[in-house]
């Protein structure tokens, strides 16, 4: 099996495809809700996060913030939703 078809292992880190929402002041556009697109491993781990589906022109904005910056985490599953508060040390 191709390695990009293999499930992800659950774990409390976001991961794309998760909803988060971010601290206060974290970024000037506001705590989200935000769709966790990709991971770049190249610039240390930054999250690129892109609008929620529902926000006009959402596919043309995106940004990066460090994993510090969220502050809870939604993931959708078969089970329905999870959501947390992430804790990073």
């Amino acid at each position: 099996m191709l390695d990009e078809l293999r499930p992800l292992p659950d774990s409390p880190a976001p991961r794309p495809g998760d909803t988060v929402r971010l601290h206060p002041g974290a970024l000037a556009a506001g705590p989200g809700p935000y769709t966790v697109a990709d991971i770049d491993m190249g610039l240390g781990g930054l999250l690129e996060l892109n609008l929620s589906t529902d926000e006009p022109g959402y596919w043309d904005w995106a940004t990066y913030v460090e994993a510090a910056d969220v502050r809870t985490v939604t993931r959708y599953g078969a089970d329905g939703p999870r959501t947390w508060t992430l804790t990073t040390p």
